[in-house]
């Protein structure tokens, strides 16, 4: 899941397991020489956003732990020079689906909410690359009969920002029947083409 961002940098984020314990975390990334540089608590309970960002001095770059309930997801995202060693010691210890049990648990979802966790999850565990099939995904569900899930395949392309939804996402401002589907698609159009400026 990484790839290269910049001279020697990389990228890779991990969707991490329903059962994930933190405080085991917390005890490993202690015992193993990392250090909580930053943490940050947005909002209340239950949507309260949790980023922990993990430092090491052998290591240029930096774990981020994040807690999203508003996008259904904890995961790491790691970033910096030569993160495999870090990347695979995390998901041996933590990791949760690899990138095909992300799609796939689109593909078997059996109910709307269900379908919502499974589509922004497989957003975040793709996002640090472009992969067609998984946008051929998001373009199968952003015609659901669901307004729930045709917004949450954009907020899944407002997560991965990449420039080949700005199609989709236009299509979606443009014409989707719902009018909360059009006007969210709208403002993420914006964010995400700003985004290929950066």
């Amino acid at each position: 899941m990484a790839k290269r961002v910049g001279k020697n940098e990389e990228k890779s984020t991990i969707v991490l397991e329903e059962d994930f314990a933190y405080d085991l975390f917390e005890k490993y990334m202690l015992g193993h020489g990392w250090a909580l540089k930053i943490r940050d608590v947005a909002g209340e309970a239950p949507g309260q956003r949790i980023e922990e960002v993990w430092g090491k001095d052998s290591f240029y770059g930096a774990v981020h732990y994040m807690d999203e309930p508003n996008l259904y997801s904890r995961y790491f995202w790691i970033h910096g020079q030569s993160i495999w060693p870090v990347v695979l010691e995390l998901v041996e210890r933590f990791g949760g689906p690899n990138e095909t049990d992300l799609v796939d648990s689109v593909h078997g979802a059996q109910t709307v909410d269900e379908l919502v966790v499974a589509i922004i999850q497989m957003a975040i565990g793709w996002a640090d690359h472009y992969d067609p099939k998984v946008m051929q995904v998001l373009e199968e569900y952003a015609k659901h009969e669901s307004p729930r899930v045709r917004s949450a395949v954009v907020h899944g392309l407002l997560y991965a920002k990449w420039s080949q939804g700005l199609p989709l996402l236009k299509n979606l401002a443009d014409n989707d029947e719902a009018p909360i589907v059009r006007e969210f698609a709208s403002k993420v159009f914006e964010i995400v083409t700003r985004a290929q400026d950066e």
